[in-house]
């Protein structure tokens, strides 16, 4: 026995467009959210760019002696602390991944090093991180 040979033809036309409606919902929202997430990787990864601009421009310096590796240190923490995104919650912290060593942190005031998390910890607090090639 056919369950659909009991409705109206009225009643299945009905079912067949809230499905459709339904569907194209579901699509809709996934296009959506994946939309959201190719545009915050965007984001991202122009804030890491400019970070490693910075970092490029102060040791071209370093390496013409215009200023010492501590004072393009102090001037690319300096920058870098003022960076902020995602109305002022999003922030760049610089970390070897090779090593673990937090050479610069967004928030953190301590010297650099002293983060005291290393990768598996921020991996497990769910921190994003971009690699870039320098």
């Amino acid at each position: 026995m056919n369950i659909l040979s009991r409705f109206k033809l009225r009643t299945k036309l009905g079912l067949l467009l809230a499905l459709s409606v339904a569907a194209m919902l579901g699509i809709g929202a996934t296009t959506l959210r994946q939309r959201m997430l190719d545009d915050r990787l965007d984001k991202f990864r122009s804030e890491v760019s400019s970070t490693v601009a910075l970092a490029a421009a102060l040791e071209v310096r370093v390496g013409a002696q215009e200023i010492t590796r501590q004072q393009a240190q102090d001037l690319f923490h300096a920058e870098i602390r003022a960076i902020r995104f995602d109305h002022g919650t999003g922030y760049i912290a610089v970390t070897d991944l090779r090593t673990g060593y937090v050479f610069m942190h967004g928030v953190a005031r301590g010297e650099p090093g002293s983060g005291g998390q290393t990768q598996s910890d921020r991996r497990r607090h769910g921190e994003a991180h971009l690699q870039a090639d320098c």
